[in-house]
């Protein structure tokens, strides 16, 4: 069964007049989060699969800072898309359908509340109670099964 795993971009400075919500970087503190992010996917071996990033400078980053702590580089460079820039489910949901099924592991690096919503959705689609929460570190589920359950 294919492993997902959701992860929400680091903390991310507040926007302002001169750039848009897309152009957001991380704060100080994101880029700490990033860094200690990449040891819990290094042990799920979450980066080992493929990697799909929103387009937005937040979720990039966040990538950089997993990356950087690594010790060898993504055995696949990771892909960036304007599709994950979203924070609606369904269009979360969308996405998963419309790729091929074929890697062990896929991580996703978007935003929430689309991810935690996804993680929910899933969590009830694999006949698991929806306990997703922010915060939480791992919850599995069925994505073999992908069915609509609203």
């Amino acid at each position: 069964m294919p492993e997902l795993y959701l992860m929400r971009h680091a903390k991310a400075k507040r926007g302002h007049a001169d750039m848009t919500d897309h152009q957001r970087p991380l704060s100080g503190r994101g880029h700490r989060q990033a860094a200690a992010m990449a040891r819990a996917l290094q042990r799920w071996n979450a980066l080992a699969g493929e990697i799909h990033v929103s387009s937005a400078q937040r979720t990039r980053e966040t990538l950089e800072g997993l990356a950087a702590q690594l010790p060898e580089p993504l055995t696949e460079p990771a892909s960036f898309q304007d599709a994950l820039y979203t924070f609606d489910k369904q269009a979360l949901r969308d996405w998963l359908r419309a790729r091929p099924a074929e890697a062990e592991r896929v991580l996703i690096i978007g935003h929430n509340p689309a991810l935690v919503k996804l993680a929910r959705w899933l969590c009830r689609a694999g006949g698991r109670e929806a306990n997703a929460a922010p915060g939480d570190h791992r919850a599995r589920a069925a994505l073999d099964d992908t069915a609509d359950r609203d």
